[in-house]
């Protein structure tokens, strides 16, 4: 028969608790025997030493806690384990902290890999290195220096030989050519391009309308390092051309002087793309997201009072009327442009939006009268603005009268039962009211944009 040999196994933290505990020969001697429990195993070949910390050791350790990282940082630019070291994420965002301007203000000799990493990054995310490959996006990041322009400074000059271009970082900026205001563009875009390409003069003044960040890039590193790279925006943009209607049925030789032409812009959600009244000067094409056309309607009301005065109450309502929303691979402002008047409606993006905009020489120069005629088809034209009128005081009557019928619908009369049921009643007709409120404000607040209210002389109406 085999021997067992039987060991004693004595757990230190029950007699750390027996000695803890209240000292009574009852507890001390039960402490002792749950501490002492004989067990019986069969003695290994390998010896196996376990050892056992104090639990008032272990709690002292701070428990560590996994740190928040920012979208930036899971992107893969570091290894993982130096991610999670809160120490590093702290020490990166206290010295970059997204500041590309800061680092580009650097030459490119001083910078760290981490400012180096971080601009390779950031240029990933940004449109116009969209079809560059790594080297270059890294070859353009070197070269980029950073430039700050105060209000009202101008950036670019109108008839000045092109001799670099500016990626706005921060700030907005105006374009403005002998006709007037043309645009507004804010950061992430590009300005003074085409001018390098085409090695021709500045066709337009660009001017900081705030205080504005920018980076440059010289001529000759553009034509050394991008222009080989643009090719395939082209080719993209050609590509994108032949998908849109009517201009898919145009030569491969005119889609291509036309992608040549085009001027790349990207707006953010809400931002007003061009407003009623501009002058019309180019058309758009919808790369990425949505865009908005509306008119803003005036409704009048007169209201004569009986007084001796003869005065008239003028109600003066400013309403919103959304004409259509043009998707990705539609275009818009065509009709203004064609018809050589200015902007009868207002463009909003909705979401980040990128934009292909064509300037209408470029235009009119490749198109025939009959291709123009066929544009025109493609959308229908913007309501009159008389027309409107009568549309917006239709709806919002509409609104007004089934408020009012849903509100006389919950009338409530006195009960026969008693006075508590009355009571409930006039609660429940309280809070539908107090609902239906709510909805009716919100509803006419998305439409109305301003109320103006003011008297006149009947003799001196004008209105």
């Amino acid at each position: 028969m085999e021997k067992q040999r039987v060991y004693i196994k004595i757990d230190t933290r029950g007699l750390q608790r027996s000695k803890d505990s209240h000292r009574t020969p009852q507890t001390a001697r039960s402490n002792l025997k749950s501490a002492l429990s004989p067990t019986t195993c069969i003695q290994s070949a390998t010896r196996i030493l376990k050892v056992r910390r104090p639990l008032s050791k272990i709690s002292s350790f701070p428990k560590l806690e996994k740190p928040v990282q920012s979208p930036k940082l899971q992107s893969g630019v570091f290894p993982k384990w130096l991610l999670e070291r809160t120490d590093f994420q702290n020490h990166l965002a206290s010295t970059i902290e997204n500041d590309i301007g800061i680092i580009c203000k650097k030459p490119y000799h001083l910078r760290n890999d981490i400012e180096n990493r971080e601009l390779l990054e950031w240029s990933k995310t940004f449109s116009f290195f969209k079809t560059f490959n790594d080297s270059t996006k890294a070859d353009v990041c070197s070269k980029l220096k950073t430039s700050f322009f105060n209000t009202n400074e101008v950036m670019v000059r109108e008839g000045d030989i092109g001799d670099k271009m500016f990626i706005i970082l921060t700030g907005l900026v105006g374009i403005y050519n002998s006709n007037g205001h043309i645009d507004s563009v804010g950061s992430n875009n590009i300005i003074g391009d085409m001018a390098l390409e085409n090695n021709t003069s500045r066709n337009a003044s660009v001017i900081a309308l705030e205080p504005v960040t920018a980076l440059m890039l010289t001529k000759e590193d553009y034509l050394n390092i991008v222009i080989r790279q643009r090719h395939k925006q082209r080719d993209l943009i050609v590509n994108f051309m032949k998908h849109v209607e009517f201009f898919k049925n145009l030569l491969a030789v005119r889609l291509e002087v036309i992608a040549w032409n085009m001027i790349i812009v990207t707006y953010k959600d809400q931002q007003v793309i061009y407003s009623e009244s501009q002058h019309a000067n180019s058309i758009y094409f919808i790369a990425e997201g949505a865009v908005k056309i509306d008119i803003n309607v005036t409704v009048t009301k007169r209201l004569q009072i009986p007084n001796k005065i003869k005065e008239t109450l003028i109600n003066k309502d400013t309403y919103t009327k959304s004409i259509k929303t043009c998707k990705q691979g539609d275009f818009f402002g065509e009709e203004e442009v064609i018809d050589k008047c200015k902007r009868k409606a207002r463009a909003v993006a909705l979401g980040n939006t990128e934009l292909y905009i064509l300037k209408k020489d470029i235009l009119f120069e490749l198109l025939s009268e009959k291709d123009i005629k066929d544009l025109m088809k493609v959308h229908e034209r913007i309501p009159d603005l008389e027309d409107l009128r009568k549309v917006v005081r239709k709806t919002v009557s509409d609104k007004k009268l089934k408020f009012k019928a849903v509100l006389d619908a919950t009338n409530v009369e006195p009960l026969p039962s008693g006075r508590k049921d009355f009571d409930i009643a006039m609660e429940k007709k309280a809070n539908i009211v107090k609902t239906l409120l709510e909805v009716h404000k919100k509803e006419m607040s998305k439409i109305l944009l301003k109320r103006e209210s003011f008297f006149v002389h009947r003799k001196s109406e004008q209105y």
